[in-house]
């Protein structure tokens, strides 16, 4: 065997650094799109109208089902579905955002 196989890495830790490649690159992504969702979110005036939009039909349904008749259920089911389309578009980005500040903290922590 010569000298230069010695040295060579082994097949786990070839497959180490490349799962370490790989999270490094899924952090990099995971900030970018937070980037893009936090700029579209401050400067898109038409984001703007759709978050606003989902959020008052959510409170206008959440209004109206304190009064409808529990026999209605068509009824609730409406209300119920644009409480669900706000809640998950809100959480939705705000999911991007959080893991992209965790993916730059983590990144951040990792260099020291």
């Amino acid at each position: 065997m010569s000298n230069s196989d010695e040295t060579a890495p082994d097949e786990a830790e070839i497959n180490r650094y490349i799962d370490e490649q790989s999270k490094h690159d899924d952090r990099l992504r995971a900030i970018e799109l937070a980037i893009k969702v936090d700029t579209e979110i401050r400067n898109s005036k038409a984001l703007g109208l759709i978050l606003d939009y989902v959020q008052v039909e959510a409170a206008v349904a959440l209004e109206e089902l304190a009064t409808v008749s529990p026999g209605n259920t068509e009824k609730i089911m409406d209300l119920q579905a644009k409480v669900y389309r706000a809640r998950v578009t809100m959480r939705t980005l705000d999911l991007v955002l959080q893991k992209g500040r965790a993916a730059e903290k983590s990144l951040i922590d990792e260099r020291g």
